[in-house]
């Protein structure tokens, strides 16, 4: 066992238990199993909950053990001195910009422009046009920028990319963003994964722009620089610690912070969003950013009492608790709003994810979550056969016009949760058997069609990361015609779902499900275990 002291200004430090840490041979190895180097910690609360997130999750690369989880590379592409003369100072036929770590922040590529100033921030106000660009000093050829991304099997119109140089004095330590593919100079690092964990791309870039993993970062950067054998030693959450509904959730948000602009039209297809660029709302961007937090502080094994030390250890330990944590963060905050948002964003998000999940996984109950329905519900023994049958086989436009349906179904706001599950079981009709009645079950066979038949065997629904259920909501987002509120966790009808024609099958069926799901909310029946894991992975 090794004993020793970090920020010691006197001897009366080394008498303080809070300052005085313990680290055994498998603590170090746990952190840096590469370099097998000690991390910098101030306290022993700090040391605590260090080992708790690295237990909980991987180092980027273990180069003794040969383990990648996430196929990662590093990419330096041009040197901004020795590749000089690659460089234009002017936009030419078939160059490209040449992006600087200064141009952007976290889930942001257009923080700055760059130029010889040491800041040339981009007004939050400008960013509402969605045709802005920050504005590179230099261009390099296409050619150039093709050879680099060839070397690493890259096609994709975009690039995940974090910042070498950094300091833990500044309000965050690490910071990543996807950006257009461009030529990036050495102040920045490409990472490139493996084609099979595209899907979770933006797991991995919601890990790296979190606050927990910034606070374990904090302990892991001695200076300024923030190297490549240093990342390889963070502790990323591994591929496979998200479940579906994770995936959904994080990349519905990342998304909507990324794709802001039309040079990022690619990001934005990728994964399931053809439509316009999402409007640049500060306040909203604060919100989602804090839920993303919060899921993977849940993902890493926190919990309530660990997540308010990370963000301000005074609140939990008291004033002369000799640590601190995002104190530049708070102060700026402070000054700024008036409050240290950041902790009441998180804290909040916090709170609403873990009250949605108190429900046992084998019974399915809606408390506190009762839909109200708009309109009485179609008597489904009048429906003539086959009245609510999809003859539609195009998935990504019945998707829309189903959760259309559900919104003009209901009076007023409901529950997120809830209209993506009435969405998805109105879609997904045969996942709906095991909650009827047997007189309701012929009705909802005959009156829907094939579609509502029981399969031999398991039940399979669509999987979780359905392309065609995140385009239909981030479209209706995106248009106004899906009103959310994030504070409230509600969605509710917006302006324009007229457009969409539901009348017939999708009006039908989205009443009858409403209908069921209140009354499961009333009267709570032993589910389908596996049925309800699929729908509650769909329903997000």
């Amino acid at each position: 066992m090794i004993e020793l002291c970090f920020f010691a200004s006197g001897i009366q430090d080394l008498q303080d238990d809070r300052k005085r840490l313990r680290l055994s041979p498998q603590d170090i190895e746990l952190f840096n199993p590469n370099t097998k180097t000690l991390p910098i910690i101030r306290a022993t609360k700090d040391l605590e909950l260090l080992r708790k997130i690295y237990k909980n999750s991987a180092t980027l690369i273990n180069a003794e053990r040969k383990l990648n989880p996430w196929g990662v590379a590093f990419l330096s592409m041009f040197h901004m001195s020795l590749d000089s003369g690659l460089f234009a100072e002017g936009k030419l036929p078939d160059t490209l910009p040449l992006y600087e770590a200064k141009m952007f922040w976290h889930f942001d590529h257009r923080w700055a422009n760059a130029s010889e100033t040491s800041d040339d921030r981009i007004a939050e106000e400008l960013k509402s046009d969605p045709t802005l660009t920050a504005q590179a000093r230099f261009f390099v050829a296409e050619s150039q920028v093709e050879s680099k991304l060839k070397s690493r099997r890259w096609s994709k119109e975009w690039l995940i990319a974090y910042r070498n140089i950094s300091d833990t004095r500044n309000e965050r330590t690490f910071v990543a963003s996807v950006i257009p593919r461009c030529g990036v100079g050495h102040s920045a690092t490409v990472l490139t994964i493996d084609d099979k964990h595209i899907a979770k791309a933006c797991c991995l870039l919601a890990n790296a722009n979190s606050i927990v993993f910034d606070f374990a970062v904090r302990q892991k950067v001695p200076a300024m620089n923030v190297s490549a054998f240093m990342v390889e030693q963070f502790p990323f959450l591994d591929p496979d610690q998200y479940a579906p509904a994770d995936v959904n959730f994080i990349t519905e948000r990342v998304v909507e912070l990324t794709y802001t602009t039309t040079d990022m039209r690619g990001f934005g297809a990728e994964y399931g969003h053809s439509g316009s660029p999402y409007l640049w709302d500060s306040n909203r961007r604060a919100v989602l950013r804090a839920e993303l937090d919060a899921r993977i502080a849940k993902l890493y094994g926190l919990t309530t009492e660990d997540l308010r030390y990370l963000l301000d250890p005074t609140e939990v330990m008291g004033d002369d608790y000799p640590s601190e944590t995002f104190r530049v963060l708070k102060d700026n905050e402070r000054k700024k709003f008036g409050e240290y948002r950041t902790a009441r964003l998180v804290l909040d998000a916090w709170d609403r994810q873990q009250a949605r999940r108190t429900v046992r996984p084998t019974v399915s109950l809606i408390a506190d979550q009762v839909p109200v329905i708009g309109e009485e519900t179609v008597d489904i023994a009048s429906q003539p056969d086959g009245a609510w049958a999809r003859h539609d086989q195009n998935l990504s436009a019945a998707a829309q016009v189903m959760l259309a349906a559900v919104l003009k179904a209901l009076r007023g706001a409901a529950p997120t949760r809830l209209v993506r599950q009435a969405a998805v079981l109105s879609m997904e009709p045969r996942a709906l058997l095991h909650r009827l009645a047997p007189d309701e079950r012929i009705q909802w066979c005959r009156v829907v069609g094939s579609e509502a038949e029981p399969l031999q065997g398991a039940i399979r629904l669509v999987p979780a990361n359905n392309a065609a259920w995140r385009e239909a909501t981030v479209q209706l987002r995106a248009t106004g015609r899906l009103r959310e509120n994030l504070a409230d966790d509600t969605w509710a009808a917006g302006t324009g779902l007229e457009v969409f024609p539901t009348a017939g099958w999708a009006d039908g069926r989205a009443r009858f499900v409403l209908n069921i799901l209140q009354r499961a909310a009333a009267d709570p029946v032993v589910e389908d275990a596996e049925i309800e894991e699929q729908i509650s992975a769909l329903a997000g």
